[in-house]
């Protein structure tokens, strides 16, 4: 939340027609960001967008969102808000000079004072969740797979499988 804030109130200053978001951070993985700086800047919202298409004359984007069920077909007025998907658009690598021309470049840097007064709205004070640890987990699942088998013959390799694991004894 105290990341969407602080975002959301620069983006306020510059009144972008667009605002293009990633799909999650690889910190938790929550997706919150962006749904919550379209929120907070009162503007529309799409999310786990695959491909876009902006229409400047028309004041519009056409996008392709990934859903659960498969994909949807949305068009929306601007400004607007949206998170990108993996492989949303071609990887372009920057040339040698296009790397120096780019490090050349002033960068303006806004403080959270520069964005508002009430402090307590960044940091730890302003957000109503935190990252408790990041681990990695090991599996230790067999990875067995059954395939190529008549049915009968994948039950019996499945259910001697099962038995030799102790499963149906009471122990697991």
């Amino acid at each position: 939340m105290a990341t969407s804030r602080a975002l959301a109130l620069a983006l306020e200053r510059e009144q972008p027609d667009l605002v293009i978001c990633g799909r999650n951070s690889t910190d938790a993985e929550t997706g919150q960001v962006g749904p919550e700086i379209a929120e907070i800047l009162g503007v529309p919202q799409i999310t786990a967008v695959s491909k876009l298409d902006l229409d400047p004359e028309a004041g519009t984007i056409s996008a392709t969102r990934l859903t659960d069920e498969g994909y949807q077909e949305l068009e929306c007025s601007l400004p607007v808000l949206v998170t990108i998907t993996d492989g949303a658009a071609e990887e372009i690598y920057p040339r040698r000079e296009q790397m120096q021309e780019a490090a050349s470049r002033p960068v303006q840097q806004v403080t959270a004072a520069d964005l508002t007064e009430d402090l307590s709205q960044f940091g730890l004070d302003g957000s109503p969740t935190w990252v408790d640890e990041i681990f990695s987990l090991e599996s230790t699942r067999l990875g067995t797979v059954v395939r190529d088998l008549p049915p009968d013959e994948s039950v019996a390799q499945l259910m001697e499988f099962l038995e030799d694991g102790g499963a149906g004894d009471g122990a697991h």
